[in-house]
C-alpha cells in the first residue's frame, strides 16, 4: 500500500496540479461601459421612431428655450428630448416628467416614448429604482415600440435584475430596429449567469450584424476558452487581428489561449510585443513571466519578475509566482521566503497557504501543513486543490477515513480533477477498500490519465 515517505514523494504528480502559470483570468469588456452603450441605443431609437416634427431646432448649435406655463406635453417632449441630446440629464428629467405629468392617460401619442426618454434620463442620473419603476410602466403600456424594451433592459442591469434584463434583451432583439448592443449585452448576460450555449448563439447573432464587432468577438473568445475549446477562441482572436480591432483585451487573451494550448514559440513573442506597447500594464508583464514559467524558461520569468518592482495589486500574485519558480529550482527555502512574503503581502490569498501546506508535507512536517491547508480553505472552500492536499495531509497522518472525506469534497468541486481521484485511490487502499481503489483506477483509465498506471502499481 505504501509506506508515509512514498505518500509525501513529490514524483506523485501534485506539482503539476499547484501550476497557476495559466491561472490568468481572460480579460473581458467592461459590462458597465456596455449599460451606458445600450442605453445610448435605446434612446437614439426611441427619438428616430418618435415622427417629432421639431422644424431642426434641436440642432446642437440652437437651444430651445424652457417650455413656458402653457406648454403642451408635446412641447415637453421635445424640449426633453432635446436636452437628453445635449446631455442635460437633469433638465431633460424635468421637461420630460412634465410631459408624462400633462398626460395622466397617456393619449398622446409621443406618450410612451415620453416615459422611456424619462427612464433614461433618470439611469443617467444614478437614480436606477426610479428608472426601473418607470421603464416598466412604459413596456406595461407599449411592449413593442422600438427602443423600450431595451432602454427597460439597461436599467434592470444596472439594478442587477438579471433574468429580468434577460427577457427584456430577448424582446428587444424581435424589433426592426434592433443594433448590435441588444446582442452584445445578451450574450454578456447570458454567459455571467451560466448559460453558454445561450450565450454563444446571441454572441452569433451579434457577429451576424456586426462581423468586426471587436467587443463581442472578444467576449465570444473568452467563453470559448473558458468552455475548453481554445482552439477556437483563438481563431476568433486571429480574426480581429486581421481585421484591425483588436483590443488590449483581446491581445491580453489571445496569449492566455496559445499559453494553454502550449504554443509556447506564438505565444512568447505575441506577450513581448503587448508589453512593449503597454510597459505600464502589471498583468500583461505577469502573464509574460507566466508563460515562460510554463515554457520551462525560469531563469527569464525570474528576470521580468525582478525587473519590475512596482507590482501594485499584483505583488502577491508576483511573489507567488516567484516562490513556484525557486520550488521547481530546486531552491525549497527560498520559495518558502517568497510564499511568506506573498501570505504578509495579502493574508487572505488562499492559494499560497496551500502552496505552503503542500511544501510542508513534502519535508513531513504534518502538524504545519495541516495549519496551512486549514487556513487555506477558510479562506477559499471551493477550490478543489486544497481538498486534495487536505486528503493528502491527514492519509500521511494514518487518518484514511478523514483522507477520503476530504479527497471526495475535491472530486464534489472538480470531478475532472486527476489528482483528486488517484489520492481517493491511494486512501481507499489505505482503508483496506479495493473496491474503492478500483473505481478511481477505472475512472482515471477512462481518462487516459498517466496517473492511472501510478495508481494501478499501487493495486497489485
Amino acid at each position: 500500500m505504501g509506506n508515509e515517505s512514498d505518500i509525501n514523494r513529490a514524483s506523485e504528480g501534485d506539482d503539476a496540479a499547484l501550476d497557476q502559470t495559466l491561472a490568468a483570468a481572460l480579460s473581458l469588456e467592461s459590462d458597465e461601459s456596455s449599460v451606458v452603450m445600450l442605453a445610448e441605443s435605446a434612446f437614439d431609437g426611441l427619438v428616430d421612431g418618435a415622427l417629432v416634427q421639431d422644424g431642426g431646432i434641436s440642432a446642437p448649435t440652437l437651444k430651445m428655450p424652457a417650455p413656458g406655463p402653457d406648454a403642451t406635453g408635446t412641447d415637453c417632449f421635445i424640449h426633453g428630448v432635446d436636452q437628453l441630446r445635449r446631455e442635460d440629464w437633469a433638465g431633460g428629467m424635468e421637461s420630460l416628467q412634465r410631459a408624462v405629468d400633462l398626460d395622466p392617460r397617456s393619449s398622446a401619442y409621443h406618450a410612451p416614448r415620453a416615459m422611456a426618454c424619462l427612464g433614461y434620463a433618470l439611469l443617467r442620473l444614478g437614480r436606477v429604482e426610479e428608472s426601473v419603476a418607470v421603464y416598466r410602466a412604459a413596456v406595461e403600456q407599449s411592449p413593442d415600440v422600438p427602443g423600450i424594451q431595451s432602454g427597460f433592459a439597461s436599467a434592470l442591469m444596472a439594478a442587477d435584475l438579471q433574468e429580468e434584463a434577460i427577457a427584456a434583451l430577448r424582446h428587444a432583439a424581435l424589433t426592426p430596429l434592433c443594433g448590435p448592443p441588444v446582442f452584445y449585452n445578451l450574450g454578456n448576460l447570458l454567459a455571467r449567469v451560466g448559460r453558454a450555449g445561450e450565450a454563444e448563439q446571441a454572441y452569433k447573432e451579434l457577429l451576424a450584424v456586426d462581423p468586426v464587432n471587436a467587443a463581442g468577438l472578444n467576449n465570444y473568445a473568452a467563453l470559448l476558452a473558458d468552455q475548453n475549446r481554445p482552439a477556437e477562441a483563438v481563431s476568433l482572436l486571429h480574426r480581429m487581428q486581421q481585421a484591425g480591432v483588436q483590443t488590449w483585451r483581446s491581445r491580453f487573451n489571445l496569449g492566455i489561449v496559445l499559453g494553454s494550448l502550449r504554443r509556447f514559440d506564438e505565444a512568447l513573442p505575441h506577450i513581448r510585443s503587448l508589453v512593449a506597447d503597454h510597459p505600464e500594464s502589471v498583468r500583461a508583464r505577469m502573464l509574460f513571466a507566466r508563460t515562460l514559467r510554463s515554457a520551462g524558461e525560469l531563469l527569464q520569468a525570474i528576470e521580468v519578475l525582478d525587473e519590475f518592482l512596482d507590482w501594485g495589486d499584483c505583488k502577491a500574485a508576483a511573489q507567488e509566482l516567484l516562490g513556484l519558480i525557486h520550488e521547481e529550482l530546486g531552491n525549497p527555502i527560498q520559495a518558502m521566503v517568497f510564499w511568506r512574503e506573498a501570505m504578509e503581502t495579502d493574508p487572505t490569498y488562499a492559494r499560497v497557504h496551500a502552496h505552503v501546506a503542500a511544501r510542508l508535507l513534502k519535508d513531513g512536517e504534518l502538524d504545519g501543513a495541516a495549519d496551512a491547508i486549514d487556513r487555506s480553505i477558510e479562506l477559499n472552500p471551493a477550490r478543489a486543490l486544497s481538498w486534495v492536499i487536505r486528503g493528502r495531509v491527514e492519509l500521511a497522518g494514518g487518518r484514511g477515513g478523514a483522507s477520503i472525506t476530504a479527497l471526495e469534497r475535491a472530486v464534489e468541486l472538480d470531478p475532472g480533477s486527476t489528482q483528486a481521484r488517484y489520492w481517493l485511490g491511494r486512501a481507499h487502499l489505505a482503508e483496506g477498500s479495493m473496491v474503492g481503489a478500483l473505481r478511481q483506477y477505472e475512472r482515471l483509465d477512462a481518462a487516459n490519465s498517466p496517473l492511472a498506471r501510478r495508481l494501478h502499481k499501487h493495486l497489485r
